[in-house]
């Protein structure tokens, strides 16, 4: 089989960018029992001391680390991750503006 060249198809995603203080759009996003702030066992578990809250991804059926800047999408499968700002930024562009009001 020849290699062929493939373009990613357009989906749209819902996203929220973590503030630290803006825990409810999170929670809006992800649900109630799919976030939750870090704690000192989630920063050792993940060997870092920036995680600052974790939300669950079920596809992979693990807890996902969240630092404070970092943007958490909403996949098509209703799974969730985390992203840095400049990677959402160069990957990413609004599609409704009136949504994010």
């Amino acid at each position: 089989m020849p290699i062929r060249t493939y373009r990613k198809r357009p989906i749209e995603l819902q996203a929220v960018q973590f503030t630290g203080d803006n825990i409810d759009a999170v929670r809006q996003l992800t649900g109630e029992s799919k976030f939750s702030l870090a704690d000192d066992v989630d920063r050792e578990n993940f060997h870092d001391q920036e995680i600052a809250a974790v939300v669950w991804d079920h596809l992979h059926s693990t807890w996902i680390g969240v630092k404070a800047g970092q943007w958490i999408l909403k996949g098509t499968e209703g799974e969730h991750w985390s992203i840095d700002p400049k990677v959402f930024a160069d990957t990413y562009e609004l599609v409704d503006e009136e949504a994010t009001a």
